[in-house]
């Protein structure tokens, strides 16, 4: 549980993409997440070929990282390539409250479907877990719909799709990891809603 604290805890860094998305221009901040998905990608290939940079990204981020990504890319690299895709594709009113519902609603729910998994679903997801994740989205949209987010876009409906979608594609078993697949696939759908609403 401790492990998995603090990997969540760590996951919260990701919050400085929505927040450089909320108060920069689109092409600001694609440049900044672009220059973090770089040296991501470059730390993450230089593990896998020097083994003495392996033995470093290790000690670093042994205790925020799952025992499994030792043999392949880690969900740090996913998740900067995941936020800077979103920065790319989707507009500020979507981007920002689909990276916070990735953001805020993996992180508890895995904590709450940790601790209280009576009901289990499917890929190791809990009911108790995912009814959690669907309620931190709800919240973190509707504290959203006071903001400026509302005159460029964001609506009551398209804030529910958006936590609704979110909590789906975090239980569903995609193939991509969900720090890629989940914010992703959210965006696609928020965005499709509302250029074919009928």
């Amino acid at each position: 549980m401790k492990q998995l604290i603090r990997r969540k805890l760590f996951r919260m860094l990701a919050l400085f993409y929505p927040f450089i998305y909320f108060n920069y221009t689109q092409e600001q901040t694609i440049y900044v997440s672009a220059v973090i998905a770089v040296v991501a990608m470059v730390i993450e290939s230089a593990r896998f070929y020097s083994h003495r940079a392996e033995a470093v990204a290790e000690k670093i981020f042994s205790p925020v990282g799952k025992g499994e990504e030792v043999e392949r890319i880690s969900g740090i690299t996913y998740m900067t390539l995941g936020a800077l895709f979103c920065v790319i594709f989707f507009p500020r009113f979507i981007a920002v409250p689909v990276l916070l519902c990735a953001i805020f609603g993996d992180a508890i729910s895995s904590i709450v479907g940790a601790k209280y998994n009576y009901v289990k679903l499917f890929r190791s997801k809990s009911l108790e877990g995912t009814l959690v994740c669907f309620a931190i989205c709800i919240i973190m949209n509707l504290l959203l719909l006071r903001t400026a987010l509302v005159s460029q876009g964001l609506t009551l409906s398209l804030a529910l799709i958006i936590s609704l979608t979110t909590t789906l594609f975090d239980i569903l078993p995609l193939p991509i990891d969900d720090n890629l697949s989940t914010p992703l696939a959210t965006g696609f759908v928020a965005q499709l809603l509302i250029y074919f609403p009928g």
